[in-house]
């Protein structure tokens, strides 16, 4: 899995929100070109005109796709409100996931698996893929 963040900090809150509704505008109609990305567009709690675009890819082609179709379409936009903008891409080394979540997404009944035997399981998953 791949990720690429995308942190612009603006000049004030208003142009904050007016880029994000620009973003929660446009990447939908382009979704389908990365079916199996997600996208996810944060809001700074401590400094209201910063944000972050999280995508999450499975193929690094993917990304570049992405990034692309953003340069076409959002960064025009973007550069017109002149954001200090830092860019990553990371590719995804390990993912651990909370016991609940686990139990959840496997229709597992939490409270009839004995801990260890739930652990058990994780880690065998972890280790094997399966």
């Amino acid at each position: 899995m791949f990720k690429t963040t995308i942190i612009n900090t603006f000049s004030s809150e208003d142009e904050c929100e007016m880029f994000i509704m620009v973003l929660k505008q446009q990447w939908p109609k382009y979704k389908d070109s990365v079916p199996e990305s997600t996208l996810e567009i944060v809001k700074d709690i401590d400094m209201p005109n910063r944000m972050l675009a999280l995508w999450s890819f499975k193929q690094k082609a993917d990304q570049k796709v992405i990034m692309k179709i953003g340069e076409q379409i959002i960064v025009p936009f973007r550069d017109r409100l002149a954001p200090k903008t830092i860019t990553y891409n990371w590719e995804v080394d390990q993912v651990l996931i909370c016991i609940a979540e686990y139990a959840i997404n496997k229709n597992e009944d939490f409270n009839k698996i004995p801990f260890g035997e739930l652990i058990n399981k994780i880690y065998y998953e972890c280790e094997t893929g399966i």
